[in-house]
């Protein structure tokens, strides 16, 4: 009877080869990449457990067939991402540049893979029951490099958490378990530079459970993805605006005027007067106080007029209400109560 763990695995590697088949069947796009992605997931985690279980003494021809997989794994991803998402024509050097080492790693890997049966039953032996080989070491250390790679390109795509307005609370936790599962997608496969094979059955194990997790999360929050993408389209753009920007430069310079100069008390502050006074375009101000705070140009300066108020209604006890609105930057009562009440949960009268 197969354990859990097992049973967890072959649900996976099912599951996977079932989307791959369903994915390439029709009119030939750009999206049947998917096919492609699914079927190498499920043939590598069936690899996997051929390796950790010791069953490749009984299918040699499969040996080391998974590298190949792995290193294409990524740059596919890459190309597909790319046209999901952004839409854009990939130059020839593009294209060579990420599939050059997938290109050579069949042609270098040939010859092992015509190779007899009895022959690969030795190599097999030798990597189960001997020390590693230098070459056995290179490719494993090859296919971890490659996955952290194109991990490490995806983590720089995605945007902040923050930044995604609606339904703040579930994109923290799928957010969190999107995160959890292309980590440990490298770290389960890293297992090969220990030749653990408990490592790599615990790793296989953890990337099924976390995997099917995500699949059910998708399937429960259909908003989750194509927020996650309009974000990243959005974080593109802002990136375009803030080019020729030193953004560290330019968030000094905000700070310095908003916390010494206070120039948010000045009631007829606008986004093209204080982006005049940072040297910035209204765009590039505007993209600045998104991409890196979080927040549009009148929440935050609304956020300091009613820091402000705050002290001034504790340190001031006989000064009016108006006098505190119009000294902190509000035009009118009516516009400080609306503020006031939105950030605080209470009107300024009740609150002090």
């Amino acid at each position: 009877m197969l354990n859990i763990g097992d049973s967890i695995v072959h649900l996976s590697i099912g599951i996977h080869a079932c989307l791959g088949i369903s994915y390439l069947i029709g009119r030939w796009t750009y999206l049947r990449i998917f096919g492609f992605l699914f079927l190498f997931i499920a043939f590598i985690q069936f690899q996997f457990h051929l390796i950790y279980n010791e069953s490749l003494f009984y299918y040699p021809f499969f040996f080391l067939t998974y590298v190949p997989p792995i290193l294409w794994f990524g740059p596919l991803f890459y190309v597909l991402f790319h046209r999901l998402l952004f839409k854009s024509t990939l130059s020839p050097l593009f294209y060579l540049r990420h599939f050059l080492l997938p290109l050579l790693s069949i042609v270098a890997l040939f010859p092992i893979f015509i190779k007899s049966s009895d022959a690969k039953l030795a190599m097999i032996h030798s990597l189960y029951y001997s020390k590693i080989t230098i070459e056995y070491l290179f490719l494993s250390l090859l296919c971890v490099g490659s996955l952290l790679f194109y991990i490490l390109l995806l983590f720089h795509s995605l945007p902040s958490i923050k930044r995604m307005q609606t339904k703040a609370f579930i994109n923290y936790g799928l957010f969190a378990t999107l995160c959890i599962s292309i980590i440990f997608s490298g770290l389960s496969f890293a297992s090969q530079l220990t030749h653990s094979l408990h490592l790599l059955y615990i790793g296989n194990v953890t990337f099924s459970c976390l995997v099917l997790a995500c699949y059910l999360l998708h399937l429960r929050f259909r908003f989750f993805l194509p927020e996650l993408f309009d974000e990243i389209r959005l974080v593109k753009e802002r990136q375009t605006h803030l080019n020729s920007v030193n953004i560290h430069k330019a968030l000094a310079n905000l700070n310095y005027v908003i916390h010494e100069e206070k120039v948010y008390r000045d009631s007829d502050l606008s986004l093209s007067t204080l982006s005049s006074r940072l040297n910035l375009t209204t765009h590039q101000l505007s993209e600045l106080l998104n991409n890196e705070i979080g927040k549009n140009f009148n929440a935050y300066i609304t956020d300091f007029r009613i820091r402000d108020a705050i002290q001034e209604l504790k340190n001031s006890p006989n000064a009016t209400i108006l006098s505190i609105a119009l000294s902190v930057g509000f035009n009118s009562n009516s516009a400080f109560y609306t503020a006031f009440k939105k950030i605080t949960g209470k009107s300024p009268s009740d609150f002090r």
